[in-house]
């Protein structure tokens, strides 16, 4: 799933218009002033050609850094733990969901945004993925 794709999805659902900013490269996510927002960014600078989707959500003051792969924001790049400095509270999720050689880390990412901006909370989204028959690991 490429960044067109994915931007394309959640700039268009009515649940996530509202506070969906874009799709980024590392090295281009923007400064963001709003209290309520999300957006989703490649693990790559946007000289390389992309390896990995990730995901932020903020409200209230608290950040949400989402990997497939279960990874701090700090185990990519400095930008992503940068980030969450400007946050009072940080949290993400340490679940491994994704197979290291699957391609759907788009596709959670998606989940992801569309399930917190319909007011589903971090641990219960990624509660739902790990207990889903259908998860990356069973397939």
């Amino acid at each position: 799933m490429n960044g067109n794709q994915i931007h394309f999805i959640l700039s268009r659902d009515s649940t996530t218009s509202p506070f969906f900013k874009g799709v980024y490269a590392s090295d281009k996510i923007p400064f963001i002033k709003e209290k309520k927002y999300a957006f989703v960014v490649n693990s790559d600078e946007s000289s390389e050609p992309g390896s990995h989707w990730l995901a932020f959500y903020c409200e209230n003051g608290c950040i949400e850094f989402f990997d497939s792969f279960g990874n701090p924001p700090d185990f990519y790049d400095s930008r992503f733990h940068e980030i969450t400095l400007r946050y009072p509270s940080v949290c993400w999720n340490s679940t491994p969901l994704q197979n290291l050689t699957s391609n759907v880390c788009g596709m959670y990412c998606i989940y992801f945004i569309l399930k917190r901006c319909q007011g589903n909370s971090l641990y219960s989204i990624v509660n739902n993925l790990v207990h889903c028959k259908t998860n990356d690991f069973r397939l």
